[in-house]
This record gives C-alpha cells, structure tokens and sequence, in this order.
C-alpha cells in the first residue's frame, strides 16, 4: 500500500510539475503596470522578485504591489510544415524521357506525359494524365490515359518519391500501369524537377500478319519495359 502512495505522489508531482510549466505569475502594481513572469523570491510585508521570460529580474517593495495572480499561459501552436514541403493545391506535372522493352529490346519507345491533380498533403498527390508511346519496332502509337499518385518520403529540397500510375490505352486496347521511385530537386517556391525510373506493364491487342484476313489472327499480351523520365512540376 505504501510503495502505491507514493507511485500516486511522484505521478501526481510530475502532473503538476508540468501544469506548473504552462502558468506564470502575474504582479499588478498600484501604479497600474502589469509584470508577468515568475516569482523567485518573496519576503512577506517587504519584498518580492520577478523574473520574466526574457531573463530580466525587478524588484519591488511589497507597499507597491496591489495584488499576485496565477495566470494559464497559452502555448502558441508553431506549424510543423517544412518550408520546403509541397504546398496543397493545383499542380501540374510534365514527363519527358524514354523506355526500352524488357523482353527482346524492340519494341523501345520515347516517353511523354502530362499530370495534372491536386496536392493534397505535403506528401501526397493525386491527378490524372495522359500520355504518349510510339513503339518504333512495330510502328505504333499508344496513348495511355491514367491516374496518378505520388508519394514523397521527406519534405526537404531533395526529397525522394515513390510514383504509381494506372490507366487504360484505347489505342492498344489494354490497361496500363507503371511504377518507380525517383527524386524531387526543388528549384523555386512551388517547382521542381525530377528524375523518375521504374518499369512499365502495357497490355495490347495485336494481329498477327499472318492471319490478316481472319479473326483468329488478334492476340493479346502484356509488354513489360523499363523506363527513365525527367520531369518539371509546378
């Protein structure tokens, strides 16, 4: 029973140890000043010192003093965001770079997106795009239209991201997805340029020459590629 007493005593000491942190003393003289601070010395019928927050100290007679009060003192909520963060808000992202088929090397391709969507959080963006592949093996275009989402790690001015986009291509009649990670340098108040690497799944219906004039010729598979953008937001 003893040892829970004093369990309670030294809890409830630390719980008014830091109550004591937000309150301060406040002395109203007669002459009308208001000093705010904390008492470090008082003597009864004579004296009393105050020190306030910016380390000064006064004295005063206790003739002077019409009265002493506690006062709560409210904590002023200082942001958390990094100046270097993403802002919430409109935000375009433009893509340029290239791709290169994972599986024979042929069907390689420029690379072009546009994003546009909304800064949600500092680090999470959503928006959707539109792009453009031309496949120089088998001379074909695809325009993928998509979803994006990024994910920043950090808010600093070279900030690691994580980049996901989900879509469809009319074109080749087929879904479209690609994944990367890549890193934002950040070149103003609210832009930036980024380089982004990943890979690529674009499904594609295609026919075979060799059945030209029949319907079973149509087949459908799943081209994988690497690829590397360099990007600008803003």
């Amino acid at each position: 029973m003893t040892k829970k007493i004093f369990m309670l005593f030294a809890a409830l000491s630390c719980y008014i140890g830091m109550l004591a942190q937000d309150v301060r003393d406040v002395v109203y003289l007669k002459n009308g000043s208001i000093i705010k601070g904390m008492v470090i010395e008082q003597i009864p019928t004579e004296s009393l010192k105050i020190k306030t927050s910016d380390g000064s100290l006064f004295v005063y007679k206790m003739e002077e003093v019409l009265k002493i009060v506690k006062e709560e003192v409210v904590k002023e909520e200082v942001p958390t965001i990094s100046k270097n963060g993403l802002k919430r808000g409109f935000r375009v992202i433009g893509e340029l770079g290239y791709e290169v088929e994972s599986a024979d090397g042929d069907d390689n391709s420029p690379v072009i997106n546009f994003t546009a969507g909304y800064q949600l959080a500092q680090k999470v963006f959503l928006g959707a795009g539109i792009g453009l592949r031309y496949y120089m093996d088998d001379e074909k275009s695809s325009v993928p239209i998509y979803f994006n989402f990024r994910s920043d790690f950090i808010n600093a001015k070279i900030n690691p991201f994580v980049d996901v986009k989900l879509g469809y291509s009319p074109s080749l009649e087929g879904c479209f997805f690609s994944v990367g990670m890549g890193c934002r340098f950040k070149v103003g108040e609210n832009h930036g340029l980024s380089l982004l690497t990943g890979f690529a799944i674009q499904d594609r219906k295609y026919k075979d020459d060799y059945y030209y004039y029949d319907d079973c010729g149509i087949f459908q598979d799943a081209m994988t590629s690497a690829f590397i953008t360099v990007g600008f937001d803003f």
